[in-house]
């Protein structure tokens, strides 16, 4: 049996021994959702690793799987939840693991902030793509034409994008824009406001 499969096999029967049938199949349920999610990196990682040797993408796949896998869906949670909130890393996985409903509250009240940064920097990642001097192949016209040629800009991707975002943080209503830098409210210094 594979390292993967005896893994896989280790993290259901934990799920089972932690919450049961339900459990397991929620855990199950997850495993074949982020299978199927992954499928759309598979084709940019193999673009991408074919060009490296042997050892670097050993390195690029076992790195980014336990960057993906458990910074993104375990350890992200969990740092902007205490930094929403004030709480230590520890209470608030505690708190993921013991008071499920309380911590499903601070992520929701921590929505329109993490929505926001997802949106830059998906936003950012386009702007990157667009705003780049050297490529030909333009997909929206005149418009990527003009970024491409604003592309000599050092750091344009960030100008057009905070304009964006200010421009958007002017136009949506006041209870639904992003107030606080969450590391300045838990530290209790710098902006106490931003945008709004």
């Amino acid at each position: 049996m594979s390292g993967a499969a005896l893994f896989s096999l280790a993290a259901l029967t934990f799920a089972w021994g932690y919450g049961g049938v339900n459990a397991l199949a929620f855990a199950a349920l997850l495993s074949v959702m982020e299978v199927s999610l992954y499928f759309d990196n598979a084709v940019i990682n193999a673009s991408v690793l074919r060009r490296m040797d042997r050892r670097w993408q050993r390195a690029f796949l076992t790195w980014g799987i336990l960057v993906a896998v458990f910074g993104m869906r375990l350890v992200l949670p969990v740092l902007i939840v205490a930094a929403a909130t004030g709480l230590g890393m520890g209470e608030v996985a505690d708190m993921a693991l013991n008071a499920p409903n309380r911590y499903a509250e601070h992520i929701a009240s921590a929505h329109t902030g993490i929505a926001a940064f997802g949106g830059m920097f998906l936003l950012l990642v386009f702007l990157e793509f667009v705003c780049d001097e050297a490529k030909d192949t333009h997909w929206i016209g005149w418009a990527e034409r003009r970024l491409a040629a604003m592309g000599r800009l050092e750091a344009v991707e960030i100008a057009v994008a905070l304009s964006i975002l200010l421009v958007i943080q002017a136009l949506v209503p006041d209870g639904c824009r992003v107030r606080r830098f969450m590391l300045c409210k838990r530290h209790g210094h710098g902006p106490q406001s931003w945008l709004g």
